[in-house]
């Protein structure tokens, strides 16, 4: 997703490219916006859908990047 923002960043002047600059910008305001609604302890399912999208993007390139290191978590635990 960084990577698409960057390419969406750099193309911005091409004009479909500035519908889906916006666009890209308003999933990340949503997910922050759904951010703080978590923290506060507010529930909007709306928000939160972009917020626990941007989170599992977030957590797979971290465990993409940590697969690539060499480290190795052979099970998993949920935390609850």
């Amino acid at each position: 997703m960084l990577v698409a923002l960057l390419a969406n960043l750099a193309l911005r002047d091409i004009p479909p490219y500035n519908t889906v600059l916006i666009a890209h910008v308003a999933v990340y305001a949503l997910a922050l916006v759904g951010y703080v609604n978590v923290k506060l302890g507010v529930r909007s399912r709306f928000t939160y859908l972009f917020y626990y999208f941007v989170l599992l993007n977030y957590t797979c390139m971290i465990g993409c990047i940590n697969y690539a290191r060499g480290v190795r978590r052979p099970t998993w635990t949920p935390e609850r």
